[in-house]
């Protein structure tokens, strides 16, 4: 029985003795009132039990000095020096037709044979490695072969050492999980890269978090170091990728270290020529961003090259780029509006706002058509040149040149350059068209003669003679 049960028992039963502010079990009683105070520590041993353990004398919170952890400090073992540690959980996350199974099994060639990736970053040594993906991967890597064994440099022996499984398989499935493992262990791989694509296809966020959680937590219990291929669910823009994107993404949850991919332009459909921006990160670790310049060739099917640019140079790059695309827009607009203009209404303001464009764009793009020549101004008449504007046309490229034809120049609006020719033809009399005709009376200018006045003198008559 508690000692709270005992000591009630003996307050109901008056066997408190002679004091009623005091009893034996810790007890006592405030005067006459009823109410009963308990010390806390009646309370604590009221509620545990007899047996409960003691308490371990060692807290778990250990205390390290300086020294200890600059004694305990090991330096980290590289995949390729600089970009990707070993024993860390890597992702190379990208948008869909970023390069990114690509690039993945060039970073399996350069990790097998010792070699570099992207022509700067160097394995220490050659790796066991191992390429897991689907059906849609075996055409990059089927690719890659034809070029490495082209390239006849004395490492396609180490690239045979790469191990492939290229068929599709149920991930979800415990067995095949298992069977990774043992797939791990007997090919005794230090690296395995995953390409996740096929593998997740149809999951949702979720599911495809807890599905690369999985995997990389078996490549880890089978001491190899997990390299996960993941693309974005949603197309960017043309920009670096940042760690807010990882975040976003189901294999964050997985990344130790990340390669992020995405295009420094607008993919074109059939442009073999790619610029895609590379962005590094780890947690606590390096990081970095470079300008990733990727020639697939137009005519030879082996061909890959790969030019790696600094973070300015391709910013830069980027700038004029989109400057340049900005230019031919507006070339273009101005073009357009030239051809389809009337003649008689083609003067320089009627087509600025045809074309819409502020004052700045539009002089510009006039200026870059111009020393372009392909625009010209007409010849005007005599009444045009002096009270009306000047009218313009877009010249062909194709259109064959003739002497009728006189390309706007900023000085012969102002110093009319002439050959014999045009003054011969001028010389000869011209009858002037109906809008010639409108034009003139329209804007002639007043005499300079001013009319007679008449007199304001009342003629006088002649009075008749009275005889």
């Amino acid at each position: 029985m508690s000692a709270i049960a005992t000591a009630s028992d003996d307050l109901a039963m008056g066997r408190l003795g002679h004091d009623p502010t005091k009893a034996n079990h810790g007890i006592q009683l405030a005067g006459s009132r009823t109410s009963l105070h308990v010390s806390p520590s009646l309370l604590v041993a009221a509620d545990q039990p007899d047996n409960l353990p003691a308490l371990p004398a060692v807290t778990p919170w250990e205390s390290v000095s300086l020294s200890q952890l600059l004694a305990q400090y090991q330096p980290p073992q590289w995949l390729l020096s600089g970009l990707l540690r070993r024993d860390s959980p890597a992702v190379i996350l990208g948008p869909s037709r970023g390069l990114k199974s690509s690039l993945a099994v060039e970073l399996c060639g350069a990790l097998a044979s010792g070699g570099t990736f992207l022509g700067q970053f160097v394995a220490p040594q050659n790796f066991r490695v191992g390429f897991v993906g689907g059906v849609e991967a075996r055409e990059v890597v089927t690719r890659f072969a034809r070029h490495w064994s082209a390239a006849a440099d004395g490492k396609l022996a180490a690239l045979e050492q790469i191990v492939w499984a290229l068929d599709s398989i149920d991930a979800d499935d415990p067995h095949n999980l298992r069977s990774l493992g043992d797939w791990i262990g007997r090919h005794a791989l230090e690296v395995v890269v995953i390409d996740a694509a096929a593998l997740t296809t149809g999951h949702t966020p979720k599911a495809e978090a807890t599905l690369l959680r999985r995997l990389v937590r078996c490549c880890q219990e089978s001491d190899a170091t997990p390299i996960v291929v993941s693309r974005l669910r949603s197309e960017p823009t043309p920009r670096p990728l940042d760690s807010s994107d990882l975040a976003s993404a189901p294999c964050g949850a997985v990344a130790q270290q990340w390669l992020l991919l995405n295009r420094r332009e607008t993919f074109r459909p059939g442009d073999r020529r790619h610029r895609l921006w590379l962005t590094q990160g780890s947690s606590g670790g390096p990081s970095g961003r470079w300008g990733v310049d990727i020639d697939e060739g137009w005519d030879d099917a082996t061909s890959w090259n790969v030019t790696l640019r600094d973070r300015e140079e391709a910013e830069q790059e980027v700038i004029e780029r989109a400057s340049q695309i900005q230019a031919e827009h507006q070339n273009r607009k101005l073009r357009a509006v030239l051809k389809q203009v009337d003649p008689q209404h083609a003067t320089k303001l009627h087509i600025r706002e045809r074309t819409g464009m502020s004052g700045g764009k539009f002089s510009a793009a006039w200026e870059r058509l111009v020393d372009a020549g392909e625009i010209t101004i007409l010849r005007q008449t005599d009444a045009e040149r002096n009270y009306g504007e000047a009218r313009y046309r877009w010249i062909d490229p194709a259109e064959p040149k003739n002497s009728g034809r006189v390309h706007h120049d900023p000085i012969d609006q102002v110093f009319q350059t002439m050959t014999i020719q045009d003054l011969i033809d001028e010389d000869k009399p011209a009858e002037p068209c109906e809008a010639n005709k409108e034009a003139s009376e329209k804007f002639s200018p007043p005499s300079p003669l001013r009319p007679p006045r008449k007199s304001k003198r009342k003629k006088v008559k002649p009075q008749k003679k009275r005889w």
